[in-house]
């Protein structure tokens, strides 16, 4: 999920949380006469959308930081350790040993 987009979900769970309420026929504001007293599940479809953005969230891949070289653009942490240790983003060939 773009980074963008991961960000506009976090804060539209954040203000369906908030600000968001059940509609005035949704079952969940029907008591039950059980002990203790529990509320019917929701019919209006607001504790869906809730889980459905908590899951989405939840699976969004953790994208590893991106840094940019001037001379090869996008690189990761790794490359960015390889070129500062090598002066090269690329991994170096394990040397052939003559026989």
């Amino acid at each position: 999920m773009n980074e963008r987009i991961k960000e506009l979900a976090e804060q539209a769970l954040e203000a369906l949380k908030v600000y968001g309420s059940h509609t005035s026929n949704c079952d969940h504001l029907i008591f039950l006469t059980s002990m203790p007293p529990q509320r019917k599940p929701c019919s209006c479809g607001l504790v869906a959308s809730i889980t459905a953005l908590q899951e989405a969230l939840a699976e969004c891949p953790v994208q590893e930081p991106v840094y940019h070289l001037r001379q090869f653009g996008d690189v990761t942490k790794e490359e960015l350790d390889r070129y500062i240790a090598t002066g090269d983003i690329n991994p170096q060939p394990a040397p052939v040993k003559p026989s």
